[in-house]
């Protein structure tokens, strides 16, 4: 993957001429940082590349990183976005954030008043979780209103830029269905193949 950023990052430099940080991999792909400060993200993740387009076309940087670019190359996909401070938690503010994000993701997903939810949470004392679940509120809040269900909304895929809280890594419900459609109905021609 890495190798795929640089070759991307020879062609198009203005987002940077080397990566200097490998700021971390998962089971589809890998994000870099370059030295302009932009995340270069290589994915094999179509659902993800397919969320983005959406959200570039509605709201880019509303609730997400900008993104700046996209491109399918076969079956991997570039994705450029500004860099994302990541949510510092301690283990108590872990804990709360594991305990109560599911809550008020089911507030806001039942189509609960987005008011009335912040107001129950002013009772919280830690400003920063209260920062953080403002921040989730409307960020689960746009999202649906915006025709995307998030599937993978996670102290992990939630940062900072500036002082707004953002979502990277976004998944539409959506999308994963279509994707694991693909994958099943991919295996069953392999399957019926093989007999």
């Amino acid at each position: 993957m890495e190798k795929i950023a640089k070759e991307f990052l020879k062609k198009n430099p203005k987002y940077g001429k080397s990566i200097i940080e490998n700021l971390g991999s998962g089971y589809n792909g890998s994000a870099y940082l370059t030295d302009k400060k932009f995340v270069v993200k290589i994915t094999k993740d179509k659902a993800e590349y397919n969320t983005t387009k959406k959200i570039v076309k509605k709201a880019n940087g509303k609730y997400t990183p900008k993104y700046y670019y996209l491109k399918e190359v076969g079956d991997i996909y570039i994705i450029v976005m500004d860099y994302v401070e990541l949510v510092d938690l301690t283990s108590e503010e872990n804990f709360l954030m594991n305990s109560f994000r599911d809550k008020i993701i089911d507030f806001v997903k039942s189509g609960q008043n987005t008011k009335e939810i912040k107001k129950n949470l002013e009772k919280i004392s830690n400003k920063k979780i209260k920062k953080i679940f403002f921040g989730l509120v409307d960020i689960v809040d746009g999202l649906i209103k915006i025709g995307i269900d998030n599937v993978d909304i996670q102290e992990n895929n939630l940062g900072f830029i500036g002082n707004k809280l953002v979502a990277f890594d976004v998944v539409d419900n959506n999308e994963l269905n279509e994707s694991v459609k693909r994958i099943i109905i991919k295996l069953l021609k392999e399957s019926t193949n093989k007999v």
